[in-house]
């Protein structure tokens, strides 16, 4: 989300990380260095989306914005939850829009 910045793209990106690494599996010579292979396969998949989406030819501003935004981005205006958490510690906020807006689990957010 950090460098692709829209719901949709995150998950192109991740579906695509998956099958090249099951694809490429047998090419990795270190199985403790998974996580390291994995996300870096990750993070050039990320790159390749926002190369195709600079080729994207909007038809109006509002469509390209809409695009570009998470979310979480779209509608926090309008919700109640974001002029409540606008009030709060805002490491506590960063948790709660990681559970409630991204809909990361417990353990996932405590490893974050």
């Amino acid at each position: 989300m950090a460098i692709l910045k829209n719901d949709d793209d995150v998950c192109d990106a991740i579906q695509e990380t998956l099958m090249s690494a099951y694809k490429n599996f047998g090419s990795l010579k270190e199985v403790q260095f998974f996580d390291t292979w994995i996300t870096r396969i990750l993070i050039n998949k990320c790159y390749d989306i926002i190369k195709k989406n600079k080729k994207v030819a909007y038809l109006n501003e509002q469509m390209e914005v809409e695009a570009n935004e998470s979310y979480y981005d779209r509608y926090k205006e309008d919700s109640t939850v974001e002029r409540v958490l606008s009030q709060i510690n805002p490491e506590l906020k960063l948790v709660s829009v990681l559970y409630y807006y991204d809909e990361f689990s417990v353990k996932e957010i405590s490893e974050m």
